[in-house]
């Protein structure tokens, strides 16, 4: 069984740093299909845009989901 050194596990907590997210959508990979995103009829508008929030719509033509999500979500 190997030891884990401190140096191995990097320090996440802080009592002057706080973390935040930067946005709520995945980038889009290099190549291949990018991830699901909101329909192009629907689309999402998060909070301190000073516009409506709305909720998230599915692109149910995106081919990464699978016949049933997009027949539970139709």
């Amino acid at each position: 069984m190997r030891r884990t050194r401190k140096a191995d596990i990097p320090e996440l907590e802080s009592s002057t740093v706080g973390w935040a997210k930067a946005a709520d959508d995945f980038e889009p990979p290099q190549s291949g299909p990018g991830p699901v995103t909101s329909d192009k009829d629907h689309p999402y508008v998060p909070n301190g845009f000073g516009r409506q929030v709305t909720f998230r719509i599915a692109d149910l033509t995106n081919p990464i989901l699978k016949p049933w999500v997009i027949e539970k979500n139709a």
